[in-house]
């Protein structure tokens, strides 16, 4: 049988989508480095070539996505002011995304630790300098008034995460509720001296 040769970045997408589909359909538990390899048609070597450890794959996969939602946030924020950019970040973080299934199912196998550290170094290294940059837009526009952008942004995720709670807690179901936006909505208003009312989620 002929091995197919492909470009380096190519087999890695590959590897990481492969181990993504058997993550959310098995678990990340259950599901070996073996399993990845035989679904991928690769030997072990290749795969350790480009992943030390199953981790490492897991955590390839959220550097992705956040890279792609961000990258599609700054797309659609260009020309929008602090208000606006902050109204549509919190609006995006409520949207379906690719690795909802696997936040999931890492829920379900009480793999809290690895949640945390993954969240922890994504949020810390991607996105809290994004939301800092928002921030000095918006008090420089004057339309917020923060005094200190490093405490408000460990506030910012609680609400967020008070907002868009995930399935931690054996039972329990998440509901959109309009209450619950509105109050998280006026406890951002609060944190960044935001007007009353400026924001609005569509």
């Amino acid at each position: 049988m002929t091995r197919v040769r492909k470009e380096p970045e190519e087999r890695r997408q590959e590897l990481m989508n492969t181990a993504l589909e058997l993550f959310c359909e098995h678990g990340y538990t259950k599901t070996m480095v073996q399993d990845i390899c035989q679904k991928a048609g690769v030997a072990k070597g290749t795969f350790f070539y480009y992943f030390p450890s199953k981790e490492d794959v897991l955590r390839a996969i959220v550097e992705r996505w956040s890279n792609e939602f961000l990258s599609e946030y700054k797309r659609q924020i260009e020309k929008l002011d602090a208000i606006a950019g902050l109204n549509y970040f919190i609006e995006m973080f409520g949207k379906e995304n690719p690795i909802d299934t696997l936040v999931d199912k890492l829920s379900e196998e009480k793999q809290y630790d690895v949640m945390q550290q993954l969240w922890s170094k994504c949020a810390s290294e991607r996105f809290n300098p994004v939301l800092a940059e928002l921030f000095a837009q918006g008090v420089k526009e004057k339309s917020m008034k923060i005094e200190d952008s490093v405490q408000c942004l460990g506030f910012f995720w609680a609400i967020l995460d008070a907002m868009y709670p995930t399935d931690c807690e054996e039972g329990f179901v998440y509901e959109h509720d309009e209450a619950r936006d509105k109050i998280a909505l006026r406890l951002f208003e609060a944190l960044l001296g935001i007007k009353k009312g400026s924001l609005k989620l569509a």
